[in-house]
């Protein structure tokens, strides 16, 4: 099993107590969840993917031809795009080598860094008859996804299964060959949202109807309980909703500096760690000067700034689909935000406002 989720949440503790037995004394790989690159040979293996996110996703394109079986177990289904990766010739590379600093430039122009000019006329500005306009404009690009799932998927059953029916754009997902995998004999979907995992078993997973499914690989992950002032853990504080500073400091975790944490922002991954990268950089050197010793968020800013977070989450398309992206993808856990949705420039402008006041949301001891 390749599970591409950080815990199981359709199967009940006992279960997974099992599972972690299981995991403990048989053929499988575990690894931390670092996003650190891990590599499973599962060459003639029989797999299965549990979960069809970024990672289930771009594991199945990867994968398929290379198993003897692969089953993808699918609680709701993504839209998922091509990324169309490309070779690049000596010679375009040398025009993108010459041109790096103006493209950079874009980059960070365009809302989300993407490297376009996007709209950005604010949601609150639009008057109720656009709103709805834009919502059933969104169907037309969700129609356009479905029908290309159709062309590629030749099994109707399958097809169906495979396309979603919310609106497009509240978590979209780039991967290669997804779809495609679902042409190949070896592979097969099983969806567990008309009919869940049950247990795990000693060969594989069996359904709520006893179907059993049997595999030869498992691939589980693993998390680093994280430890604050006064003994505090980071997931007790986070049960009810992730929450930071900018994304980068936690209130009662010290010195514990994050990139791409919860409420930082929504864009092009590469520039918004470039600026919280620099960010935190001028945070330590502004603690070396005060001669301090720890640099932490203070909790009624971090507040604030979650409050903000959650606002503009709330006139989104975001708002509308549920996904991990609101923290709402499992039924009983309670909706939130993870982004800063209002763009890489604003994300950018709030920091310089927080360099130039001297840091006043930050505690330094």
């Amino acid at each position: 099993m390749v599970a591409s989720v950080n815990r199981w949440s359709s199967v009940g503790n006992t279960e997974v107590s099992r599972a972690q037995r299981w995991v403990r004394r048989r053929r499988i790989s575990s690894a931390p969840n670092t996003g650190l690159a891990f590599i499973l040979d599962v060459t003639g293996k029989r797999v299965a993917v549990i979960g069809t996110g970024p990672s289930g996703s771009q594991i199945t394109g990867a994968i398929n031809k290379i198993v003897s079986q692969l089953t993808v177990f699918q609680q709701r289904a993504q839209y998922i795009t091509p990324v169309n990766n490309r070779p690049v010739d000596e010679i375009e590379r040398a025009e993108i080598y010459k041109n790096y600093d103006t493209i950079w430039d874009i980059v960070f122009a365009s809302l989300f860094a993407m490297g376009f000019i996007e709209s950005k006329k604010s949601a609150l500005e639009a008057s109720p008859l656009r709103a709805r306009t834009s919502v059933e404009a969104n169907e037309t690009a969700a129609a356009f996804v479905r029908s290309k799932i159709a062309e590629i998927v030749k099994d109707p059953e399958t097809a169906k299964s495979l396309q979603p029916t919310g609106h497009y754009g509240g978590r979209p997902l780039c991967a290669e060959g997804y779809y495609e995998a679902f042409t190949e004999p070896n592979v097969s979907l099983v969806d567990i949202a008309a009919n869940p995992v049950a247990r795990l078993t000693e060969m594989g997973i069996e359904l709520r109807d006893g179907t059993a499914h049997e595999f030869d690989t498992a691939h589980t992950y693993r998390n680093v309980d994280i430890t604050g002032r006064s003994g505090v853990k980071l997931n007790d504080v986070w049960k009810n909703g992730a929450t930071s500073l900018y994304g980068l400091s936690i209130t009662q975790f010290p010195n514990l500096f994050l990139v791409s944490g919860p409420g930082g922002p929504f864009s092009n991954i590469p520039p918004s760690i470039e600026v919280q990268g620099d960010f935190i950089t001028k945070l330590i050197l502004e603690s070396q000067s005060r001669g301090t010793k720890t640099i932490e968020a203070d909790a009624e800013a971090q507040g604030k700034w979650d409050e903000t977070v959650q606002a503009i989450s709330a006139v989104t398309i975001f708002n509308k689909v549920r996904s991990w992206v609101q923290n709402d993808n499992v039924e009983g856990k309670t909706k939130y935000s993870t982004f800063f949705l209002a763009g890489l420039g604003n994300y950018i402008a709030k920091l310089e406002e927080e360099t130039g006041a001297k840091y006043p949301s930050f505690k330094f001891e």
